[in-house]
């Protein structure tokens, strides 16, 4: 079988499997994690839009894919293997976060077969490359923006096919423009040169839904409807010590035209019955005229959509949230991370206390709801500072908050400073989540306080009598009651905490 490129030149359509493995229950410690794909603390299970990219620019090039999301799908290893054996493909690429490693990598293992060109694509794949491939034998693993990159991989099993590349990967793979790690001819592994990220998104297919279990997701915000992630924007220009955000994907800005993203939610309501999105960026508001000609746009478009995204609190305007509401805006997530200013400053997340209460104040009156993170443990913590941090949540009152226990991810300045002063308890990767888990000590604080302090934290803010009744008079149906309850539960109750990689 054969398509004709746009020079007219026949060319091998190659079949590829794009896999979000499942988890190996009972036989390596798997900790429910907040990843897209994977079930999260609140037991909504997120769409891999991420991956859907790159099924979309394979069948822009012409070839085939089979997409696997096994966590929604409830695929385990032996259907995954079913699955790749019924496919066939040329091409199989996993993807990977630091917390499912080991389980993905020894899924890899267990599926793995030699006629078939293997490879890792993910934050942890970008970041420990080497390590990747390493531990789980595949043939390359794709670094940061992967689109481009898995298409020149495509083409190289075109034209030189999986043993030739298997046996000599420098030669073969050399026409992937950078961003790629692949074992090299002594032993050792290549990492090419990181290669540009992509200015203009919107050159880009929209993601390939079709191939999506889109059915299957579910968040307890949108109870007993489908929802999506659109990605608006790439990049963070921003340098927190604790986040990996801007080495991924750069510290440029890029954001899609507005229309574009009009088209995406049109498409997902007219294709999919699906008018629940969440704008998975590190920040809508990052660049605050173009988020108001998004709003603007969706307003003019009469859209259905509600949706709900992520700002910095130095980014917003009372007038802009009054805006973001009119165009379908539900609720507001902030990084407000710490009560301590000390600790805001030492973590180099460049902004005040000050303007963490306005932000929240403004979502209120702007009639949104308003959701506010924190980390505990961050360098210079003390069970003080921690105390200043819960009276702050209390004091800013937003409508929700979460506590995560700092997590020095590789490929982050905290990992360096936690590794640099001896602070890391574990070199246990499956422990490297943030919700009832701690990897590191403090200066002043063990594992043990710090599970502890995420727990008293959670439940001084939800506990107050209050705060209950305001929650039972928001109950929307009897679905909104269902997921509220779950959702309650599992944060308050159910995290199963552990700390140098022994649960607790």
């Amino acid at each position: 079988m054969g398509v004709r490129d746009p020079t007219g030149v026949s060319k091998h359509v190659i079949r590829v499997s794009i896999i979000n493995p499942p988890e190996l229950s009972g036989e390596i410690y798997f900790k429910e994690v907040s990843r897209c794909g994977r079930k999260s603390v609140a037991g909504e299970i997120w769409p891999q839009t991420g991956l859907a990219y790159l099924a979309a620019t394979l069948e822009e090039a012409g070839h085939r894919v089979d997409f696997v999301d096994s966590m929604a799908e409830g695929i385990g290893l032996e259907g995954l293997r079913e699955r790749i054996e019924a496919f066939d493909p040329h091409l199989v690429v996993f993807n990977t976060i630091t917390p499912t490693i080991r389980n993905d990598c020894e899924v890899m293992r267990r599926v793995h077969d030699p006629k078939r060109l293997w490879g890792c694509v993910g934050t942890h794949a970008s970041v420990l490359p080497e390590e990747t491939i390493r531990e789980s034998g595949c043939d390359f693993t794709l670094i940061n923006e992967a689109e481009d990159s898995i298409v020149e991989v495509a083409a190289a099993i075109e034209r030189h096919g999986v043993e030739a590349i298997r046996a000599d990967p420098a030669r073969c793979l050399a026409e992937v423009q950078g961003g790629i790690a692949h074992p090299d001819a002594n032993g050792g592994i290549a990492i090419a040169e990181q290669r540009r990220f992509i200015r203009e998104l919107d050159r880009l297919p929209l993601p390939a839904r079709h191939l999506m279990p889109m059915e299957r997701y579910r968040m307890p915000f949108f109870p007993g409807q489908t929802f999506a992630t659109i990605i608006p924007s790439r990049g963070c220009p921003w340098t927190c010590t604790y986040c990996r955000a801007g080495q991924v994907y750069g510290s440029a800005v890029r954001v899609r035209k507005p229309e574009s993203l009009v088209e995406e939610m049109r498409q997902l309501d007219e294709h999919f019955d699906c008018r629940a999105v969440v704008f998975m960026t590190d920040g809508l508001t990052f660049k605050p005229e173009w988020t108001a000609e998004v709003c603007e746009a969706i307003i003019a478009a009469e859209l259905r959509t509600r949706w709900i995204c992520n700002s910095r609190v130095d980014n917003v305007t009372l007038d802009l949230l009054r805006l973001m509401r009119r165009a379908g805006c539900e609720m507001v997530s902030y990084g407000v991370e710490s009560g301590s200013q000390e600790i805001l400053d030492r973590s180099r997340k460049h902004i005040t206390l000050q303007q963490s209460r306005d932000a929240i104040r403004w979502t209120r009156e702007a009639g949104l709801t308003s959701m506010a993170y924190f980390i505990l443990g961050l360098p210079g913590e003390t069970p003080e500072t921690i105390e200043q941090t819960i009276r702050f949540s209390r004091e800013i009152n937003p409508d929700y908050v979460n506590f995560h226990v700092a997590t020095p991810f590789p490929g982050t300045e905290l990992y360096d400073i936690a590794k640099g002063n001896g602070w890391l308890i574990t070199d246990d990767w499956s422990a490297y989540e943030e919700e009832g888990s701690a990897v590191m000590r403090t200066e002043h604080l063990t594992a043990e306080d710090l599970i502890a302090a995420q727990r008293r934290a959670m439940r001084s803010f939800y506990m107050r009598p209050g705060r209950m009744i305001k929650e039972l008079f928001n109950i929307r149906s009897l679905s909104d009651f269902q997921a509220k309850l779950s959702a309650g539960w599992r944060v308050l109750f159910g995290n199963r905490s552990k700390a140098n990689g022994a649960e607790g």
